[in-house]
């Protein structure tokens, strides 16, 4: 869930005309704000979708839907409400207490983000060079703890440019991995069943399904969204008109979910072999060859660093201003680190199964409110809050 990307367009020209290339900025925008290091790894994707078998596919494509609703909802208020003084999606949606828990219930979200970011990081480095797990957790924290307090935003906005380019990196290699395997996808269901039956199985939602695979569905976009629906809201706020905005967010919706749809198969092509790796993903890299691994290294590495520096900029920006209090910044940024990084040494898998599914269910709340209201508004006639 990175926010390092640029916005796409300046809020003051605004008019009815749309730009084709303006509406794929936008929707490159609103992927790179939600592709982080979970979903890069592969392992959000494993716990929400492959570990359904083939039903997973179907939560995948659902999912493509959904990511679509959400983003363009999102995108739209924030370009039809940029000059609101109360600028926030949740409020306007859900109203002003129920709203306002959210603003504050996503910047917290936020620091169990780092902590799985942490987690992440650590477990990568096990994963791929033997280390022990904290060697990587301590030098992500660092490295984020330096990012914060030095100001380094050349290099936040360096590696934040190539977001893009990681992503279609992690397309291309489940594409292929996807091709290699092709005769193992009529055999998912039967390899998720044995893995089930020896305890191997880590699902986010529920039990074995289709029912439950739907709710994963609805849970993982809820959980991603929610997140990020401050910047998304932002970068609908820069668009040109009103379709530009809306049609950014159903083009980033849809990439994200074929993004997901990409990496879902990769991984029911190659179950049996990456189902208990902490990053399948690069596993399924790994087995095409030790130079596509190492890439996806420092793909993962990028994703990382692109999600735990705005996740702790957030966290700390609720409680103190840099500009209002250097010194009492910096004492929270390191306290924050040093809470993140102990954070991190829970399991990485794990920390995803018990998070995440959590916080869905707030953003599945959040997800049915926008639907009703927006059938209220723009189907029955009611009246839209204007600020």
């Amino acid at each position: 869930m990175s926010e390092d990307v640029q916005a796409p367009a300046q809020a003051g020209a605004r008019n009815q005309s749309a730009s084709g290339a303006r509406i794929i900025q936008i929707g490159g925008a609103v992927m790179g704000s939600i592709v982080g290091s979970g979903f890069a790894s592969g392992q959000e994707v494993l716990q929400f979708f492959t570990s359904y078998g083939i039903p997973g596919i179907w939560g995948a494509i659902l999912t493509t839907a959904l990511f679509a609703f959400m983003c363009a909802g999102v995108t739209y208020y924030g370009y039809k409400f940029a000059a609101s003084q109360h600028f926030s999606a949740f409020r306007h949606y859900c109203g002003k207490y129920f709203g306002m828990f959210l603003d504050v219930f996503c910047v917290l979200f936020c620091f169990s983000v780092a902590i799985v970011m942490t987690s992440g990081a650590g477990a990568m480095m096990e994963q791929q060079f033997g280390l022990p797990t904290y060697v990587g957790s301590i030098g992500m924290a660092a490295l984020a703890l330096l990012s914060t307090m030095l100001d380094m935003d050349k290099l936040t906005r360096l590696l934040g440019s190539l977001a893009p380019i990681c992503i279609v990196y992690i397309i291309v290699v489940s594409v292929i991995t996807a091709a290699a395997n092709w005769g193992n996808l009529g055999n998912a269901d039967a390899m998720v069943a044995a893995a089930d039956a020896n305890g191997e199985v880590l699902r986010a939602v529920g039990s074995a399904g289709i029912g439950f695979a739907m709710l994963s569905a609805f849970n993982y976009v809820a959980h991603n969204v929610l997140a990020v629906t401050p910047f998304i809201s932002k970068v609908g706020s820069t668009a040109a008109s009103q379709k530009e905005a809306v049609w950014g967010g159903i083009v980033g919706g849809i990439m994200l979910g074929l993004c997901g749809l990409a990496l879902n198969i990769a991984m029911l092509t190659t179950y049996d072999t990456v189902h208990t790796a902490q990053l399948p993903g690069l596993a399924f890299a790994q087995a095409l060859s030790p130079v596509a691994g190492g890439i996806f290294v420092i793909v993962l590495v990028i994703m990382i660093y692109n999600t735990i520096v705005p996740m702790m900029l957030n966290v700390t920006n609720l409680f103190v201003k840099r500009e209002e209090d250097p010194v009492k910044y910096r004492i929270f940024m390191i306290a924050l680190a040093v809470v993140v990084l102990l954070g991190g040494q829970f399991r990485f898998s794990q920390l995803i199964n018990v998070i995440y599914p959590f916080v869905g269910y707030f953003g599945i709340a959040f997800l049915a409110i926008m639907a009703v209201q927006l059938i209220r508004w723009k189907c029955a006639g009611k009246p839209e809050p204007q600020d």
